[in-house]
């Protein structure tokens, strides 16, 4: 019995001490790639003079039919909308539970496109329902798992966390990116 009491602490001794060099700096190798910063949130806009969206509406006239924008115009009025078309005078879109209506190019200072699903009340809400399903699902398979079902105070906190999480998620991941930009003349 001694012989167990002091063997077994001393062998994990040596044990962890046979890993002590791995952990230490000799081992730890320089980063082969240098830092770059995070991608900044918020609107995009391409570097290159090539592919810049200044003055470029034929990237307005190739948007897939049903994608979300949301349009600037020079008043500063702003549309959310689906993209209907566009021609090289005008674009047509149509805003939700609305009919489609047209804008003039000449009246469009900016029209960025939102990738990730359309942003609104009705899609937060979605996805908060869909969360809160999977978070009070997760809840009954960890009562399964340990073999007695918890109280149904738990069911509503998996419910609650999983609906925060889901809808913060499905916000992080809408973004929007300029399609197309009007070319101020007399600007410095």
């Amino acid at each position: 019995m001694k012989k167990t009491l002091i063997g077994l602490p001393l062998a994990l001794v040596v044990l962890a001490a046979g890993c002590v060099p791995v952990f230490g700096p000799a081992a730890t190798p320089m980063m082969p790639y240098a830092y770059r910063p995070p991608a900044a949130y918020g609107p995009s806009v391409a570097l290159s003079p090539s592919i810049a969206p200044i003055g470029r509406w034929d990237n307005v006239m190739m948007l897939p039919a049903g994608a979300a924008l949301e349009v600037l115009r020079t008043d500063g009025t702003k549309t959310s909308a689906a993209f209907v078309t566009a021609t090289s005078a005008a674009v047509r879109v149509k805003p939700d539970g609305g009919s489609e209506i047209e804008i003039p190019a000449a009246l469009v200072l900016r029209i960025d496109r939102w990738l990730g699903g359309p942003e609104g009340a009705q899609s937060v809400a979605r996805d908060a329902a869909k969360g809160a399903l999977v978070g009070a699902g997760a809840i009954g398979v960890v009562g399964l798992l340990v073999g007695h079902m918890p109280p149904a105070h738990s069911f509503g906190a998996g419910a609650a966390g999983g609906a925060y999480q889901n809808a913060e998620l499905g916000r992080a991941a809408r973004r929007s990116v300029i399609v197309y930009l009007a070319a101020v003349s007399g600007a410095r």
